[in-house]
């Protein structure tokens, strides 16, 4: 196992002259803090993973060392390839969670949507870091998209999970301590999209936390896991009946 942050380099940087900025740890203290360095081979060099944060350090060191245990097995002849290409269940890893959910009202103006909030994701996960509750934040790939409500004809929506890995069972001191980063993290998105003038009044974003228990959610392959349920969170009848609203239909 690569033992970061001592960096991976197929060459040793070259100063060629030119007054670029290099990636050079002796130098710049931001370089210093970079958790994953990945060095370029050409000049000017630079860490091609300088946004890998602690939890995406995290996740990636665990599924290295998960795919290098099932290589192990396979060697052994105790495991099939197969194994090592098992989709990980991701729901069933955390406990808490943050839902994320982007609706708008076309198909165009969703695309530019959705865009612009997957692009600030990353800087979400920071912010969750950042609790003194949380340990680990780790967006889930799979995003789940359909119409903005139930049975809706039109209108589009986007959902993501966020796990949580904390260390606090106390739901009421967790779910005010991410109430800021959570409004924060939308107030940005409805400020850029003024911004760069591509905000309609249909757009909406917002950012819930949720204690994991009943709630539906569509998994790779389509089926479908109950995962949060709703009834935990004390809100009034319409708000509840809001989220319902957000659950993605259930075949029969």
């Amino acid at each position: 196992m690569w033992m970061w942050p001592v960096p991976i380099e197929l060459k040793s940087p070259e100063n060629c002259c030119f007054n670029l900025p290099v990636w050079d740890p002796r130098m710049n203290p931001r370089d210093r803090s970079q958790l994953m360095p990945i060095i370029t081979a050409v000049y000017p060099q630079q860490n091609t993973a300088f946004n890998v944060s602690h939890s995406t350090f995290a996740v990636m060191m665990e599924e290295i060392q998960r795919g290098y245990a099932i290589t192990e097995d396979v060697q052994k002849k105790e495991a099939d390839w197969s194994k090592l290409f098992e989709t990980p269940d991701f729901l069933q890893k955390y406990q808490h969670f943050v839902l994320l959910h982007a609706s708008s009202a076309t198909e165009k103006q969703h695309l530019e949507w959705v865009g612009l909030v997957e692009s600030n994701i990353r800087l979400l996960v920071g912010n969750l870091e950042r609790s003194i509750h949380v340990n680990l934040a780790h967006i889930n790939l799979q995003s789940y998209s359909g119409p903005s409500k139930l049975n809706a004809k039109e209108g589009k929506s986007t959902k993501w999970l966020i796990g949580l890995a904390v260390n606090t069972e106390e739901y009421k001191t967790l779910k005010k301590d991410l109430t800021i980063p959570l409004m924060c993290f939308t107030d940005r998105i409805y400020s850029l999209a003024e911004s760069c003038k591509m905000y309609k009044e249909e757009m909406t974003i917002s950012a819930t936390y949720l204690a994991k228990d009943n709630l539906w959610w569509q998994m790779p392959g389509g089926q479908y896991k109950r995962v949060f349920v709703w009834g935990q969170i004390s809100c009034s009848p319409s708000l509840q009946k809001e989220r319902m609203e957000m659950i993605p239909v259930i075949p029969a």
